[in-house]
């Protein structure tokens, strides 16, 4: 079932035959995924100019199969692709396009839906587990660069001493044009929906992940994305030339010249089939504060160069081959930029399949089939804690809370139109929370926003209430107007303008504070309004407002002189008496048309009220006209003191029969005992 109405699509849920059985998906909205300062970017026909990308976040679900609450997955579907992987009945499926280099003219789109346990693994691959580079090379941190300022880091006792709250990494994702022309099929929503897809399942494997007690479960959050339409040209050396560098090392240094010190991680996604069927590479993180590497490092000087370390790339081309969204996967999840080396090759940490199968950092490709292939080792675990107890508080963040779609603006939302923005209704607001084109304010979150844009001044906004507390008057939407501000000269006692300035004010979407009422209006309770502050009835005559202690009186305006003074009912010009409204406090209750009415009632003395005005007369007619209820009231009195009676004698004839029965248990004992020892 599908919402299509608006300016865009919300799907609810997909259909599907596969494998000889159906498939019903129940899709719902993926959140906290993106960070609030969330941004995109391309770059293409202009090197080195960004170009924003308006992103729809809101393609992007968790999903259930339904009739199975144990099974989950993640899909992004819009009007090119739909990319997805969902875990259901022990098996895990995956749906993402076919792409075989040719272009239907029909403009269908045709999509492969497979098994993780259909997949063939290449065979040179998995031979090659002995080498400790075989599909994520780890190089050493940076040359050992010591950090100059070590006072950024805090000491590792004093964190060792708190529970660490900040469980997020920011990402950066970057394509280069290889990347964008193979994977996103020269799209760039295609481009960015791959590697969205991506990050969202290792952000799901990292938080299925303990690594201590007192830890947080970690995770991801995107910050920024970037996607290259073209190559570079003009450079001679960058990671997104038109040169092929086989040498992935090299590739990963020309990456890590880019400033990317304001996110935790940034890593690229690129299409080149490395040397020796190298996929990945990634700088190890260190326990070690003066040692950079892996996550929250700084930017250093290296050489004549300012590097980055906290990058990595991958590559789903392997051996000449595509890799599967499932495999690659595996591939981004590795966890050498928090800290892990590979697993060892026997022991504990490298079980056999009878016993779940290999880590996810064992040295070699993994099927993704077994239990373990998706889990830290204990080994691995204990290198991330270390690196997340000493490094973590560097940049890590706090999960963003905030969610598009609430109808609040929260931090890194520009507008929030709630349901209208999420199905694409709002003429002023995106799905994902950023203004429409030309849109400076948004009617559905700003009083003083009308068509997308600031309301003139003639806009009423608040409206004055004839009688409150508040005693504040009507109130205007702001709107630029020119202030002419002249600037004088005095000389010998006679002034002369010298210059003149004419400025335009500042302007807000938001209601501005009303003015106060005039003195004497009036507000509530009969008071009158005084330098915006509403005196009460008695206040007006400098006295105080009490309750008279008279309950015939005291629904009637009364007032003191002072604190100590006799409470009394203030006469009016005429010498009468002044009646509160209905429902102000008395002395027993609330006013009712001047008089006191009792609200609270104790139910002993409604109970003894009543059985003293009843008569025999009026028992026997009531039970007469009542005779079902009468019934079941005698037999209730009758049974609860009968049922009592019956369980004290029940109770009384057990303990006499467990008495008896020790007394015979302790004769035979003693009869016993006698007739042994000849007693």
């Amino acid at each position: 079932m599908n919402d299509c109405s608006g300016l865009s699509c919300r799907i609810e849920s997909i259909l599907f035959t596969a494998f000889d059985r159906q498939f019903n998906l129940n899709l719902w909205p993926r959140s906290g995924l993106f960070s609030p300062s969330f941004e995109v970017y391309h770059l293409g026909h202009t090197e080195n100019k960004m170009i924003k990308y308006d992103f729809q976040v809101d393609h992007l679900y968790e999903c259930s199969l339904d009739g199975d609450l144990a099974s989950e997955g993640s899909f992004y579907i819009d009007e090119y692709t739909i990319l997805g992987t969902f875990e259901a009945i022990n098996e895990t499926y995956a749906i993402e396009p076919y792409q075989d280099g040719s272009n239907r003219q029909d403009g269908a789109s045709t999509f492969i839906i497979y098994r993780q346990r259909d997949l063939k693994y290449n065979s040179y691959n998995n031979s090659r587990y002995l080498s400790d580079s075989c599909n994520i090379v780890v190089p050493n941190s940076i040359d050992r660069h010591h950090i100059k300022n070590e006072e950024e880091f805090d000491d590792h006792k004093r964190y060792t001493r708190e529970i660490m709250e900040m469980d997020t990494c920011k990402l950066a994702l970057v394509a280069d044009y290889r990347f964008f022309n193979h994977i996103g099929d020269k799209n760039v929503g295609s481009t960015i929906n791959y590697m969205v897809h991506i990050a969202d399942r290792v952000d799901r494997m990292y938080r299925s992940e303990s690594f201590e007690d007192n830890m947080p479960r970690i995770g991801f959050q995107i910050s920024k994305i970037i996607v290259h339409n073209k190559s570079y040209t003009s450079a001679k050396h960058h990671y997104n030339m038109q040169k092929s560098l086989h040498d992935i090392q090299s590739h990963l240094k020309l990456f890590s010249l880019e400033d990317w010190s304001q996110v935790c991680l940034a890593h690229l996604f690129t299409y080149q089939d490395f040397t020796d069927g190298t996929i990945g590479l990634a700088y190890v993180a260190s326990q070690r504060q003066d040692t950079v590497g892996g996550i929250c490092s700084p930017r250093i000087r290296n050489g004549n160069d300012y590097v980055s370390a906290n990058v990595g790339l991958s590559t789903p081309l392997n051996w000449g081959k595509r890799m599967t969204t499932l495999e690659f996967q595996l591939v981004l999840a590795h966890g050498h930029s928090f800290g892990s080396e590979h697993d060892p090759l026997e022991g504990v940490c490298s079980p056999s399949e009878a016993k779940g199968g290999k880590y996810l950092m064992f040295p070699a490709a993994l099927s993704g089939l077994n239990s373990n292939n998706k889990l830290f080792s204990s080994c691995s675990k204990d290198s991330i804690k270390g690196v997340l107890q000493a490094k973590s508080q560097l940049c890590f963040t706090e999960r963003s809370k905030s969610r598009c779609g609430n109808y609040e603006v929260e931090e890194g939302e520009e507008c929030d139109a709630g349901i209208l923005g999420n199905k694409g209704r709002s003429s002023c607001c995106t799905p994902n929370c950023k203004f429409r084109p030309n849109a400076v304010c948004s009617d559905e979150n700003e009083i003083c926003c009308l068509n997308c844009q600031i309301a003139p001044n003639t806009t009423l906004c608040q409206e004055a209430v004839s009688e409150d507390i508040s005693c504040l008057g009507e109130s205007y939407c702001e709107y630029p107007s020119n202030i002419t501000i002249l600037l004088y000269h005095c000389y010998h006692g006679i002034a002369s303008i010298i210059l003149s300035l004419t400025s335009t004010t500042g302007f807000s979407s938001q209601c501005p504070q009303a003015l106060p009422k005039e003195d004497n209006a009036p507000c509530i309770g009969g008071g009158v309004c005084q330098n915006g502050i509403c005196l009460t009835f008695c206040e007006k005559y400098d006295k105080s407002p009490c309750i008279c202690s008279e309950d015939n009186i005291s629904c009637q305006i009364c007032c003191k002189d002072n604190a100590s003074a006799i409470c009394k009912p203030h006469l009016d010009a005429n010498g009468q008496m002044i009646s509160l409204p209905d429902d102000n406090p008395c002395l027993e209750g609330i006013c009712k048309k001047g008089k006191c009415s009792k609200t609270v009632q104790d139910f002993i003395t409604r109970i003894h009220s009543a059985l003293e005005n009843l008569s025999s007369r009026d028992v026997a007619e009531w039970i007469t006209n009542n005779i079902v209820g009468a019934t079941l009231i005698i037999s209730v009195l009758v049974w609860i003191p009968c049922s009592c009676i019956v369980n004290t004698v029940d109770n009384k004839q057990q303990k006499n029969r467990d008495k008896k029965r020790m007394e015979r248990y302790l004769q035979s004992v003693q009869a016993e005992v006698a007739s042994k020892y000849d007693i």
